[in-house]
């Protein structure tokens, strides 16, 4: 995955290679990794749904509780891990 187009690389500046190459190896991060949504419960009671992908469910949820703060300070909010990639 490139986020610059062959064709107009030649536009960009030379410090374009190195975010190439972050770019590449995000992506090939990614490759063994599948899609997970993780289902949360406000106070209010409304249902929240954020997607994150991982290696597996544990991850995905370490992944919410960084990202969410009131997820960190109450996991058991989280009433549903679900993967989306199906074999």
């Amino acid at each position: 995955m490139h986020l610059i187009p062959k064709q107009n690389q030649r536009f960009v500046d030379k410090g374009s290679e190195s975010a190439e190459a972050l770019v590449d190896s995000i992506s090939g991060s990614m490759n063994g990794q599948k899609r997970y949504t993780v289902r949360y419960r406000e106070p209010s009671s409304r249902r929240i749904e954020n997607c994150y992908y991982a290696d597996d469910a544990f991850e995905a949820r370490i992944l919410a509780m960084e990202a969410v703060p009131y997820i960190k300070a109450h996991p058991h909010a989280i009433d549903l891990i679900r993967c989306e990639e199906f074999k």
